[in-house]
């Protein structure tokens, strides 16, 4: 249970519509996000080094919950963890709600009015909807989790 801030982060990897139909983009939300056009632990290896080094806890302690997809379990993502000092926490198998923060962020993301629908005809059009998006939840959106 976290206490304070930066003590436990929660993330996940969902799928965003591409230009054609069966073609997707990848979107990693932790604190920090990026899209990528395939899921690799490779680029979930980068967005966790750029976030700790854009919130500045690098050597303080954290722990990082996930389900069990994987690029959130390959092996080089688990040296980088432990590189850095982060311990690892795993959803149940097989049980869909047990990332509760990450699966809610999706599901007002892909509920947004403004949500392309229809996809994103380039991976920069995707990931400059997802800054927008970012952007009002974290600053604008009135949380019901922490009293609006």
């Amino acid at each position: 249970m976290a206490t304070a801030p930066n003590q436990v982060w929660t993330w996940d990897i969902t799928w965003l519509k591409g230009p054609v139909k069966g073609m997707f983009y990848r979107l990693c939300l932790i604190v920090g996000w990026e899209i990528w056009e395939r899921e690799e632990a490779k680029y979930a290896e980068e967005l966790m080094k750029k976030t700790v080094i854009s919130e500045k806890i690098q050597g303080r302690p954290l722990v990082l919950h996930s389900d069990n997809g994987s690029p959130k379990k390959a092996a080089t993502f688990q040296v980088l963890l432990e590189k850095l000092r982060i311990q690892s926490s795993y959803s149940k198998p097989r049980v869909s709600n047990n990332n509760p923060f990450s699966e809610a962020m999706f599901r007002t993301l892909k509920y947004r009015p403004e949500y392309p629908y229809r996809g994103s005809e380039t991976l920069e059009v995707a990931r400059e909807w997802a800054l927008r998006f970012v952007n009002w939840y974290n600053c604008i959106h009135l949380h019901s989790g922490i009293n609006f």
